[in-house]
């Protein structure tokens, strides 16, 4: 899963440079879901989504009551209770004909609650001991 959270990362960079906001937040989304399950995974709190409806809002909440039931310092928390405010704005760039915008919807409002949320996740991944070669 990691393999696949790095090569979505760096897709994800490539469509920043080239302009192509709304590819860069799917796979820059996509890229921290993927890290988010490997953690689960990792630490037994992962539940195989059953069905295909709302497979992410199903890993999302176990993530979210995930993050109370480990030692993560509390000004951590809010920074990775974003994940459904991300989902939005991916849904949005994958499924809207509305554009993602490069200062409104990316540089304000996406990008730094991703920075956020990463920071965390990757602290985590170092913390479990899983190599995490995807960022």
């Amino acid at each position: 899963m990691l393999e696949k959270s790095k090569m979505n990362l760096e897709a994800g960079l490539w469509a920043k440079e080239k302009g192509y906001y709304d590819i860069a937040v799917s796979r820059y989304y996509y890229s921290l879901f993927q890290k988010v399950i490997t953690i689960l995974k990792h630490d037994g709190f992962y539940n195989a989504p059953k069905g295909e409806n709302n497979t992410h809002n199903q890993v999302i909440n176990d993530f979210n009551e995930y993050i109370y039931k480990i030692n993560l310092a509390p000004e951590q928390i809010p920074k990775v209770t974003t994940m459904h405010k991300l989902k939005k704005k991916r849904n949005k760039a994958d499924y809207s004909e509305e554009k993602i915008e490069y200062t409104l919807d990316f540089i304000n409002d996406f990008l730094p609650k991703y920075n956020q949320f990463i920071k965390v996740i990757d602290s985590i991944l170092i913390k479990r001991g899983i190599d995490n070669n995807g960022r």
